[in-house]
């Protein structure tokens, strides 16, 4: 019989630290660590692309909070939210936005994956442990690019001398 591979004291010391800083769920495999969604904390999740439709490319277009790049196929970029008092329907969700219910599990770094490394794309902070509300992140995601809307509409203007 073979010994069961003993858990990472990296992963370990990880988890003791989401616990402790932020009283999340969260649950140890063999090589990942999970935060697992409950007391009102879901996450919408989007591919993440260089020149991304979706406002996760334009990081400060979408409510202050914690933003993990999790590799795949293709990558997606996860914003953890309250969810307490949201629900919405599959249906209604934009475009390639999935919307990561509770009891649902995200990896969190350091978790090391076939793909590479989960990482933050913007740390959540001991100081401020709240998470921006999933209406917020779900009306900055079904209106995206936006500006960029604008600024075409003001170049096509001052090219056809119409300012």
């Amino acid at each position: 019989m073979t010994a069961a591979p003993e858990t990472s004291p990296r992963l370990q010391a990880a988890a003791e630290f989401y616990r402790g800083a932020f009283a999340w769920d969260v649950e140890i495999g063999e090589r990942s660590l999970a935060l697992v969604l409950t007391g009102g904390i879901a996450a919408f999740s989007v591919p993440f692309h260089t020149k991304n439709q979706h406002l996760f490319s334009a990081r400060d277009a979408v409510p202050r909070g914690p933003l993990i790049l999790t590799p795949g196929a293709p990558f997606r970029v996860h914003a953890l939210v309250d969810a307490s008092d949201f629900v919405i329907p599959d249906q209604d969700l934009p475009e390639n936005v999935l919307f990561h219910r509770p009891l649902s599990k995200v990896l969190l770094p350091p978790t090391v994956g076939t793909r590479g490394a989960v990482r933050w794309l913007r740390e959540p902070s001991p100081q401020e442990r709240w998470l921006p509300l999933a209406a917020g992140v779900f009306s900055a995601l079904s209106r995206p690019n936006r500006r960029n809307a604008a600024y075409r509409r003001r170049v096509w203007r001052d090219r056809n001398g119409l300012s």
